[in-house]
Formats: C-alpha cells, sequence, structure tokens
C-alpha cells in the first residue's frame, strides 16, 4: 500500500537522512549540524518500528535533514525499497528542501514519481528577502519545477527580523509567481523588538486588503487562523503530537520527540532537563500565564521552541504572544471583509452574526 489517503489520525515518522546542511540561514534552529548521515538500515528500521504503532490509520514518512537533498540516494532507496514491499497501512513520502541543491538526475527521479512521493519548497519571498535569510541562495532554485510537478504543494515562508518588512511584498511575489498555497510562520530567533510588532501588523493588514479585494481561489496561512476555536472548552494545553503522534529518528536510530528535540537541534544539557518528562501527560505543559488569555484554545504555541529559546518547555517568549494577538485580529477582519460580499443575504447575516460572536467572546473574556 503507498500514498495518500483520507483516513484521519497519522504517525509522523521524521528521518533525519543527514545532520549537514549546504545553507547558513538567519533564524536555523539547528545548532549543531553535522557530517553525520542516516544509513539504509537504520531508515528500514524506524520505518518498520513506525507501521508496528497502534492506533494510527496511515504513516506520513518524512525525509528531513539539515537539507535532506545531500541524502538524495537514501531518499531514493528507501523509497524505492517501500514502493517495492508491502505495509500494514497507508502511508505518504515527503521531502522538504531548499531547492539549490536540485540537479537534473534528482528532478527526473522525482517527476516519474511524483505521484507517491511529493517535494516541499521553502522560499522567502521576493529575493532580497530570501537572499537576506537564506545565504544569497533565491538565483539557484527552479521555481518552474516545483509549481509544475506539485502545483497543490505548500511554499513554507518564514519571516525574519531582517526580513518582516517585506512580507506583504514576499507574498505576493509567490502569489504572482504560481504559488497559491503558501505557509507563513514568523521565524523563532533572537532580536524580536516591540517595533517589529508595528510592521507585523501594518503588513497583515495590507494582506488583508490583496485577498479581500481580488478573487483568490487561496490565502497565505497568516489569514487562516482557527479564529472558531474561541469557543472551544477542554482544550490541550499540548498544541502538536510531539514524542506520541510524532517520532524523529536520528541518524544513529535514536528517537526523540520531533526535530526539535533532536540534538541536531538541541544541546544535550536542555535535551537532559526533559529526558524523563511524559509526552502522553498535559499537564507537563501547561504554562500558567496562558490558562486566562483569550486567545487560548487556538494559541500555536511550540513546547520544544519554548525549550530551546527560554530554557524550559512551558516558558513563553511574551513577543510571540503579541504577535498571534495581532494575527488573530487581522484574520477576523479579514472574515469581515470577505462575508460582506456574500450575495446570499441569508447566509451573508448568518456568518456576519458568528462572526460577531467571536468578536463577543473577546471582549467578555478580555
Amino acid at each position: 500500500m503507498e500514498c495518500k489517503t483520507d483516513q484521519t489520525r497519522a504517525y509522523v515518522c521524521m528521518l533525519l537522512v543527514t545532520n549537514a546542511c549546504n545553507l547558513n540561514c538567519v533564524y536555523c534552529y539547528e545548532s549543531h549540524k553535522s557530517n553525520k548521515y542516516m544509513t539504509l538500515e537504520v531508515a528500514q528500521r524506524a520505518i518498520q518500528n513506525a507501521f508496528e504503532k497502534e492506533g494510527f490509520d496511515y504513516v506520513s514518512v518524512q525525509f528531513m535533514g539539515g537539507e535532506p537533498l545531500l541524502g538524495f540516494p537514501l531518499i531514493k532507496e528507501i523509497s524505492e525499497w517501500m514502493w517495492e514491499n508491502e505495509f500494514s497501512k497507508p502511508y505518504e513520502l515527503f521531502a522538504s528542501t531548499n531547492g539549490t541543491l536540485l540537479n537534473d538526475e534528482m528532478k527526473r527521479w522525482f517527476s516519474k514519481n511524483k505521484d507517491r512521493i511529493s517535494l516541499g519548497l521553502s522560499f522567502d519571498g521576493v529575493p532580497m528577502a530570501q537572499d537576506l535569510n537564506r545565504s544569497q541562495s533565491s538565483r539557484h532554485i527552479d521555481f518552474s519545477f516545483f509549481r509544475e510537478t506539485w502545483p497543490n504543494m505548500y511554499v513554507k515562508m518564514t519571516v525574519s527580523v531582517d526580513t518582516i518588512k517585506y512580507l506583504y511584498d514576499s507574498v505576493v511575489f509567490l502569489e504572482e509567481s504560481g504559488f497559491q498555497n503558501i505557509k507563513t510562520d514568523l521565524a523563532y530567533m533572537r532580536g524580536w523588538q516591540t517595533n517589529h510588532l508595528r510592521i507585523w501588523d501594518e503588513e497583515l493588514k495590507k494582506l488583508v486588503t490583496y485577498y479581500s479585494d481580488e478573487e483568490h481561489d487561496n490565502h497565505c496561512s497568516l489569514l487562516d487562523t482557527k479564529i472558531e476555536a474561541v469557543f472551544a472548552k477542554n482544550v490541550s494545553v499540548k498544541r502538536c503530537g510531539c514524542g506520541e503522534d510524532i517520532v524523529c529518528v536520528d541518524t544513529d536510530g535514536k528517537e526523540y520527540p520531533c526535530q526539535m528535540y533532536a540534538p541536531l537541534s538541541m544541546s544535550k544539557q536542555l535535551l537532559d532537563t526533559v529526558k524523563d518528562i511524559d509526552f502522553s501527560d498535559g499537564k507537563n505543559f501547561e504554562i500558567p500565564e496562558c490558562q486566562q488569555c483569550i486567545l487560548h484554545s487556538c494559541c500555536p504555541a511550540c513546547s520544544g521552541c519554548n525549550l530551546k529559546y527560554n530554557g524550559a518547555i512551558n516558558k513563553l517568549d511574551s513577543f510571540y504572544c503579541k504577535a498571534f494577538v495581532i494575527q488573530f485580529m487581522r484574520t477576523l477582519d479579514y472574515r469581515y471583509k470577505l462575508a460582506q460580499k456574500i450575495t446570499d443575504e441569508t447566509i451573508r447575516k448568518d456568518t456576519l452574526h458568528d462572526l460577531n460572536e467571536i468578536a463577543n467572546v473577546l471582549t467578555v473574556k478580555q
């Protein structure tokens, strides 16, 4: 069995095929790169273990790094091994890349197997932003290959301290380059200041206008915040499946809760502080100041980033909290603008009523 399914629960098996990378991105959280590579035997054992996990409908095998295309021979070998064998559940194969190493041999292989493996591109927008963030690499990437081979695949755009002022221009650039599925995030990094929140808000306002004034089939992820989640009750304080639905397997076969917790990203000293934590117990991830937050139910806080940058899995950086509040309010603004364009009067009134209820919840909670 192979490829994606409509089943509901995936077990994510991240394979760090290498700890090496050919770039030096300004916001990279992988502080401990090396020339280590995974072997076929380690990869096979990790994948077989993933299929033995109970309670999951399918397996998502994700080739990661470093830059995973440095380990293309292993990606090719392990993929073809899987295609030649039977597994107990459906599965999907995915790799994320900076795109700079994609040569003709790789293009031929990925094109031939495009329905059996997906390749996602990380690219940070206008060439100026890409070059500032990602080692002057903009001219080395073949946009057309990604756009034509996997037209529905997202492009991952990360916003840094240096490129936040190009946020609007970068999203529009990617849209006009043919990428309609743009997954955008603020980088976890040092250097964020209060003045960046003002720029963040201004750039998001411009995106609200851009997407609401034009006809677009999609919009970037910054305006896709799940604002209805403010009604949610009994919200889990653990925001992702790290250590439960996710395993990250390092080059030596050792397992970690996710890529953020691997030695590639985290110092041994920090990892030692959480080695005995039960990742299935949400109480270990409770953040006291979050319990009364008006957006607690939909906050995307990352425990691994909390640990790396703030010293504990339940210690937040207030900058990201403030930035998310702004993002939430701009998403609400965007949804209002879309609702006002609905031609069916009944649907328009119902939609505006629902949005007003969200706004009322924020007012009451605040």
